[in-house]
């Protein structure tokens, strides 16, 4: 097997199988978005279905079923797959743009189906940027 990777790269993808337990059986959307992000990185660094699957502890046609779920999201601009594996992506850059927790905070915002906790988040960030809370700015306005 010739990788087109290097190794650090390889040890990161590693990393980050293992720092996001995606080895385990697990079916919930993220993970199944961040298994596939990754079967087409490695792929396309020149690994075999079977090689990945062996880092996944997954047989080839599952891999290959991985791939046809990458295509998909891609094709259809998934949002979804897009926040699951924003964070991987930068990893696999080495540039974690999740190093600013302002940045952090609104990609957990937009991630959120709860808008109470959304506005909170948001109320936090407000007040981060313009150093006064947004209650204040209300109370000011009315």
């Amino acid at each position: 097997m010739k990788l087109l990777i290097e190794e650090d790269y390889f040890n990161k993808v590693l990393d980050i199988i293992n720092d996001y337990e995606l080895i385990k059986q697990d079916r919930k959307a993220n993970k199944v978005y961040q298994r596939s992000y990754l079967y087409h990185y490695l792929y396309s660094k020149g690994m075999t279905l079977q090689e990945i699957g062996k880092l996944f502890k997954r047989n080839h046609a599952t891999v290959l079923n991985g791939l046809k779920v990458y295509k998909q999201m891609m094709e259809t601009n998934n949002k979804g797959f897009e926040f699951a594996v924003i964070e991987l992506a930068n990893e696999l850059k080495g540039d974690n743009i999740f190093e600013d927790p302002l940045v952090m905070d609104i990609h957990k915002a937009l991630s959120l189906n709860n808008c109470r906790e959304c506005k909170k988040i948001l109320r936090t960030l407000f007040k981060s940027l313009t150093g006064i809370s947004h209650r204040k700015i209300q109370n000011l306005l009315t």
